[in-house]
């Protein structure tokens, strides 16, 4: 097997990987060598392809996609945000692609294809019975091609998840998807995000779901179905059986609207999760959703952010305070509700008692100093919630040593947000043996912050993400993180986007990639580093196994040291992201590391 791979690392342009126990490998040009081998064994392929298009004519695309579709399995093919509305002869392609009696699953989301694709893919529709997955996300599509495309799910026995967001649906398509979803037994995800869904079309859509026993994920996210629209999808609620995930935010819901999804959750026994965020529930929804929590035990995830629910006395209280007996719910977002200091007290006593949540969203909030010490109090007892983000809340402007708590008593938690809190230091942190994930960005850590974080991650053995940007980190902060990555073997992403780490504090990053082989993505973006740190990152790319991303842009690495890490790339193996763009590159510069990147692995580049 090591050599079969090692002639696949020989020969494929793109990315790519073989999963032997699944029998999947991602494949784009193959020699005759290796054609001679793969002819020997059973395997599917899984084709993604660049987010820049380079072939030398749109002909070869389409004979290589032709190809491959003769003579492998292909199952599933990638094509997201790869301007594929440029290629020339992009229906031919569309046509060979459908035509294929393996493919599962389609991406042809953010490509401005138009109704001329849309129109092809839905006659292709008519035939294909291998299709189960089809995104076309953002693609222009008019009401013409998308009433074509929902029309032929009629007698489509194959697909189950289609993404039509971000398109043009009108008023006839809207009718026409009721009408198939009557017939339809087959579709289990729909996905209408942000298409201008109103009132009068989604009352007509929910007569159909109240019976329709297929679909199980509904997206209408971004429309304006409002308060009629909201009593729509609160009956469906009382009949529907199959559908376990609703998605409504940021759809003019206010108050009618609000109660009545609320009060058919206290009949619902299959939805499991809602998303009612960006909406104007008021008072009345609030409370009923308060009340629906005490007796809703299928409930899981339930979205609310952006309600300003603090407005009301006591909803924000009734709601936390349903969860004192609510076993079922295990993730709630509350996120910039103005909660007011009774729901605050409530949180914390919530989770004494709780022991279902384990992830809460309660950022944007602005918790006073007496509220967090209460709710660090009760964190520090807490052994169920494994994820809390409770960013942007001010809780280190008064004091930042009692978060610290937190870290160092807690045994269950695993990700923390506490970003854009005016952290300073946030204490020592080394005992803790849970956290995996910690978000920092936006505090004033600065120089004695930085580096009492450098100083954890020499000890430190659980941490696998660590996110510091815009935390007016300098070059000595650099110098110190650094060493520690030269001793650390657990941490896996860096991001110290917005600093002034500097050249010498770049360079020495770079020069730690040199021994580090564990960080697979690192950011430095906006950070003052020049030239040297440039001709540093170079050399180290040539050594480095291990890293995937890096990111350098908007620095001064000038033309020299930009040419030298892509002239690195050649040699590099495991890189697959670099974005070095806004580096004072001068256009010939820019063009001659855009003709390596033709001949090198990596799936992005950004000049």
């Amino acid at each position: 097997m090591t050599s079969f791979l090692n002639l696949l690392e020989n020969e494929f342009e793109l990315a790519h990987k073989l999963i032997p126990k699944e029998n999947i490998f991602m494949i784009y040009r193959i020699s005759k060598k290796i054609r001679e081998i793969l002819d020997k064994i059973q395997l599917n392929a899984i084709i993604y392809v660049k987010k820049k298009i380079t072939f030398s004519d749109d002909k070869e695309l389409e004979n290589k996609l032709i190809f491959l579709n003769k003579r492998y399995k292909v199952t599933e093919l990638y094509f997201g945000g790869c301007q594929l509305y440029k290629v020339s002869n992009i229906k031919n392609i569309i046509k060979n692609i459908l035509d294929n009696n393996s493919l599962i699953k389609l991406d042809l989301n953010n490509n401005y294809l138009g109704d001329v694709i849309g129109l092809t893919i839905a006659k292709k529709l008519v035939n294909n019975t291998t299709l189960n997955i089809l995104w076309l996300n953002n693609n222009r599509l008019s009401e013409s091609s998308c009433k074509a495309i929902i029309s032929k799910l009629d007698n489509n026995t194959s697909l189950s998840v289609l993404d039509l967001s971000n398109n043009l649906l009108e008023d006839d398509t809207k009718d026409i998807m009721s009408i198939v979803l009557n017939k339809n037994t087959t579709l289990k995800e729909l996905c209408l995000n942000n298409n201008l869904l109103s009132e009068y079309n989604i009352s007509k859509f929910a007569q159909t779901l109240s019976i329709n026993n297929s679909l199980t994920k509904l997206d209408l996210g971004a429309n304006k179905i409002g308060d009629d629209g909201g009593l729509a999808i609160a009956d469906v609620l009382l009949y529907n059986t199959t559908l376990t995930s609703i998605n409504i935010n940021s759809n003019s819901l206010e108050e009618i609207g609000g109660e009545a999804i609320a009060e058919a959750l206290s009949y619902n026994k299959k939805l499991k999760y809602l998303n009612l965020s960006s909406n104007d529930i008021g008072e009345y929804g609030g409370k009923a959703i308060a009340k629906s929590l005490l007796v809703n035990s299928t409930l899981k995830t339930l979205i609310l952010n952006n309600n300003y629910l603090g407005e009301y006395a006591s909803v924000g209280c009734d709601i936390i305070s349903a969860l004192y007996t609510n076993t079922t719910l295990t993730k709630l977002e509350l996120k910039n509700n103005l909660l007011e200091d009774d729901t605050k007290d409530n949180i914390t006593k919530m989770l004494y008692i709780n022991t279902t949540l384990i992830d809460l969203n309660i950022s944007d909030n602005l918790f006073s100093k007496n509220n967090i010490e209460e709710l660090v109090d009760a964190l520090c007892k807490n052994n169920t919630l494994t994820k809390l983000n409770i960013c942007s809340n001010k809780i280190g402007e008064d004091d930042n040593n009692t978060f610290a708590k937190v870290f160092n008593n807690n045994i269950s938690l695993t990700e923390i947000n506490i970003g854009y809190n005016f952290f300073s230091n946030i204490g020592t942190i080394t005992l803790n043996t849970t956290l995996t994930d910690l978000n920092l960005i936006g505090n004033e850590l600065k120089e004695y912050g930085g580096k009492e974080i450098a100083a954890m991650l020499h000890i430190n053995s659980t941490l696998i993400k660590l996110n510091l940007s815009d935390n007016e980190l300098n070059e000595s902060v650099g110098l110190a993180l650094a060493n520690a990555l030269c001793n650390n073997n657990t941490l896996t992403l860096l991001n110290l986007c917005g600093n002034f780490i500097g050249d010498d504090g770049g360079k020495a990053i770079a020069d730690s990639l040199w021994i580090n082989t564990k960080l697979t993505e690192l950011n430095l973006i906006c950070n003052e580093i020049g030239h040297i740190s440039g001709i540093s990152f170079a050399k180290a790319l040539c050594v480095n196994k291990t890293l995937k991303t890096l990111a350098l842009s908007y620095n001064s690495l000038g033309n020299i040291s930009s040419l030298e890490i892509a002239n690195s790339l050649q040699i590099n193996t495991a890189l697959s992201v670099l974005l070095i763009d806004d580096n004072e590159l001068d256009d010939k510069v820019k063009q001659k590391i855009s003709e390596y990147y033709k001949h090198i692995k990596i799936n992005i580049l950004i000049l």
